[in-house]
């Protein structure tokens, strides 16, 4: 019908329309529509992969950065998690408390980053149905020293009650606290100025690329 009305060219069997593949089955008398090339085309332009892994393991970088304002003398938090190496949640935050040395700045922002992953926890385990213990890296080992003491002396029976909540989430072995070198710390993108060496050097750990 569309012929009396348009000049049209019979170019054959349709292959490709809108991005997808178009497969016919001629036996079974079937169209098969396919993303497949259309999805490989996005993982490819933001950097994305295959892969066989079965690592489903979620991890957390904390950072601080001990009172960096100059008008109120508060500590910036700062926590990313990664799953499968790509990053899943973040947050960069001024700390509620005036931290009276980088140690306690540090406390806190392991504490805060327990209670996210706590959340992610619970949120995985809705997906997979399985749970698993998250790992978070740390680069102040007095502040890991100070979580695996369960002694209040006077350096530290200041630090409010609730920042506490890590150790107990550590001895439910609902969190492990880890160390990782300062340098190789992810987690500073969100509470420092970098250089760029050091800032690209980040954001490929965390596996983040430019589109």
């Amino acid at each position: 019908m569309l012929s009396k009305n348009f000049v049209l060219k019979d170019l054959g069997i349709v292959k490709e329309c809108l991005g997808m593949s178009v497969n016919f089955d001629k036996q079974n008398c079937t169209i098969t529509l396919s993303q497949e090339k259309y999805i490989d085309k996005l993982l490819s332009k933001f950097g994305l992969k295959y892969s066989k892994s079965k690592n489903v393991n979620i991890e957390g970088y904390v950072d601080a950065d001990w009172s960096n304002d100059i008008n109120d003398r508060r500590s910036y938090s700062g926590f990313c998690f990664t799953l499968s190496g790509s990053v899943i949640s973040w947050s960069c935050s001024k700390q509620k408390c005036i931290a009276l040395s980088s140690t306690e700045a540090e406390y806190v922002s392991i504490s805060e980053a327990c209670k996210e992953a706590v959340y992610l926890r619970n949120l995985q385990y809705e997906i997979t149905k399985s749970m698993y213990k998250i790992t978070l890296y740390n680069d102040s080992m007095s502040a890991q020293k100070l979580l695996l003491n369960p002694v209040f002396h006077n350096k530290t029976k200041h630090i409010d009650v609730k920042y506490h909540y890590c150790r107990e989430m550590i001895n439910e072995s609902i969190v492990s606290v880890d160390y990782l070198c300062t340098s190789d710390m992810p987690a500073h993108l969100l509470t420092k100025s970098l250089g760029a060496v050091k800032h690209y050097k980040r954001l490929n750990a965390l596996e983040i690329v430019k589109v």
